[in-house]
């Protein structure tokens, strides 16, 4: 449910981004640029901004959550150096 909520946050976003970017369009299409540069152009800061998000984020989970499992008196569960378990997919030599 949450992230059907971030999803329609992100668009309405993108939307009103894009309103206020409509000189920068207009501009662009009078200089010769067609609908795909255009549209690839926005569904590539799209997914830059993704990406950035979820590289800050997953930066943000491993920095916080030793502090936050003190905090509630629990062990983590990401140890920092997980054992190593032998595959089941290889049998041993």
């Amino acid at each position: 449910m949450i992230l059907v909520v971030a999803c329609i946050n992100f668009t309405n976003l993108a939307i009103a981004r894009a309103e206020k970017r409509t000189r920068e369009i207009s501009i662009k299409k009078t200089v010769g640029s067609s609908r795909l540069e255009l549209a690839s152009q926005f569904l590539a800061e799209a997914m830059g901004y993704a990406l950035l998000s979820l590289l800050l984020a997953v930066f943000l989970v491993y920095a916080l959550l030793p502090s936050v499992n003190t905090l509630l008196g629990r062990p983590s569960p990401c140890p920092s150096r997980p054992e190593r378990r032998p595959s089941p997919w290889v049998s041993p030599s």
